[in-house]
């Protein structure tokens, strides 16, 4: 009897361990905002995997749509393809954010903050940029 309660114990653990590994689909809710270069950029993200990504400023007005996963703390963006854009002639293939925390991305490779924006924030302030060159985590780039 101790063996058999032993390895169903053991079994147990290993599976709430192999379920632990498993990634499970998260989403996130909410448009971040950056501004820089005379431009606002910003994600809005919606809860069925899909957001938008806006530009408006000196380096032009677009507007990109697609899907995004999430993997621990790294946030993929596919755009889809040129023909279902708004504007298929200006769209953009960004394509991997950090999760720096609940209230702040950093986009990948150029390290600048995307601030979670509340409903009535009206002012926004230039973002800044993080060093992504630091193995594990981004640090301010003195």
């Amino acid at each position: 009897m101790f063996r058999f309660s032993t390895i169903v114990i053991c079994l147990l653990l290993i599976k709430i361990q192999v379920l632990s590994q498993i990634e499970c689909s998260r989403y996130l809710k909410g448009t971040y905002v950056a501004l820089w270069g005379e431009t606002t950029w910003s994600y809005t993200f919606q809860s069925g995997n899909t957001y938008s990504y806006e530009t408006e400023g000196h380096f032009g007005n677009s507007k990109t749509l697609g899907n995004y996963n999430i993997i621990n703390d790294t946030i993929f963006l596919n755009a889809w393809p040129k023909e279902k854009q708004p504007d298929t002639t200006l769209y953009f293939h960004v394509d991997t954010l950090l999760i720096y925390s609940d209230s702040c991305l950093l986009d990948i490779p150029l390290g600048y903050e995307h601030i979670s924006i509340r409903d009535n924030q009206s002012t926004i302030f230039s973002s800044k940029r993080r060093n992504l060159n630091i193995k594990d985590r981004p640090v301010i780039k003195e």
